[in-house]
């Protein structure tokens, strides 16, 4: 998370060169960028000690310029600002779009001006309204108009009218084309003026594009179209059903191969005749050979070969989680 520092007010007051900077005439002079056929812009800048710290300009219509001191913790996605969000959010942002999203602590004003030039954390210095942009200043606040080569201060200004009440001790003046208007905040000064908007240069295509980013793009889409090449030419597996695994484990099991025969035991008899008149004696001849064999009623009804074969697989106990 990237932080911002205030710059210190123990600083000199704006140098010349500075203020000759942003108070070079351009009342009546216009440039070749310059689009004559749109309305007129307002531009503002704001001059710390001796540099040029932020020049912007403002189109008809647009929100209320504010300036401030405080700071907050702003989400971007794709470098567009979403919302102003919790400092802790900054730990699971990146989590929500990697690469794409960020937060960072960033000036909640458009304009830095010192805390004790404020009564509050944010204070409307612009805003547009019936046609005109108004400048809004503190009644303790010093600064001045230009009028050419009239330099009218800002007390003067509410005695002679020109500035109405806008507020608890604020006062509004409208800024009118060919004048400037100064507020001098201690280090800072803010200086405004009416400007005519500036024609857009039509830059060349992917001039403001970071290399890097675009090697990893570009290995990055290559990376997943050569995956979904080989997903599209991989063969879906077999398909196996139930049924189709039954016939096919009956099939081993019926057809599994003969074992070979064991050979026989010293000790064995020679059948079980034999076996079961050693084992009994005179008694193993008890059984009645003459005796009759009890007959099923009904007719034996065949049992299919299918039938057959599961009840084996059954028994077998190859199948019985399925």
């Amino acid at each position: 998370m990237s932080t911002r520092t205030t710059p210190s007010l123990e600083t000199t007051a704006p140098s010349p060169s500075s203020l000759a900077f942003v108070l070079h005439p351009s009342s009546g002079h216009t440039g070749p960028g310059d689009a004559l056929d749109k309305p007129s812009v307002l531009e503002v800048a704001s001059i710390w000690s001796d540099t040029v710290a932020d020049v912007q300009h403002i189109r008809p219509g647009s929100r209320p310029v504010t300036g401030g001191s405080s700071t907050g913790t702003r989400w971007r996605l794709l470098g567009i600002p979403m919302a102003w969000v919790p400092r802790s959010f900054g730990t699971v942002a990146w989590m929500m779009a990697p690469m794409l999203s960020e937060v960072s602590e960033e000036w909640k004003s458009d304009f830095f001006i010192p805390a004790n030039h404020l009564q509050e954390d944010e204070f409307a210095l612009f805003r547009f309204e019936d046609g005109t942009f108004v400048g809004r200043f503190r009644e303790d606040w010093d600064g001045f108009i230009d009028c050419g080569s009239d330099r009218i201060r800002f007390s003067t200004l509410i005695e002679q009218g020109r500035a109405w009440p806008d507020g608890a001790g604020t006062f509004a003046v409208e800024v009118q084309e060919g004048t400037r208007l100064v507020a001098e905040l201690g280090d800072m000064v803010l200086v405004s003026r009416l400007v005519p908007e500036s024609a857009g240069i039509q830059a060349r295509p992917g001039a403001n594009i970071d290399p890097v980013f675009t090697g990893v793009l570009s290995l990055g889409a290559a990376v997943f179209a050569l995956l979904m090449m080989v997903l599209w030419t991989t063969p879906p597996p077999p398909e196996s059903t139930v049924a189709a695994l039954e016939e096919r484990v009956a099939s081993l099991v019926l057809h599994r191969p003969v074992a070979a025969p064991r050979p026989a035991s010293r000790n064995a008899p020679a059948s079980k005749d034999d076996a079961g008149a050693k084992a009994k004696g005179e008694a193993g001849t008890i059984g009645r050979k003459n005796a009759r064999q009890k007959e099923a009623s009904g007719a034996r009804r065949p049992t299919p070969k299918k039938l057959l074969d599961r009840e084996v697989v059954s028994q077998a106990g190859v199948l019985g989680v399925l």
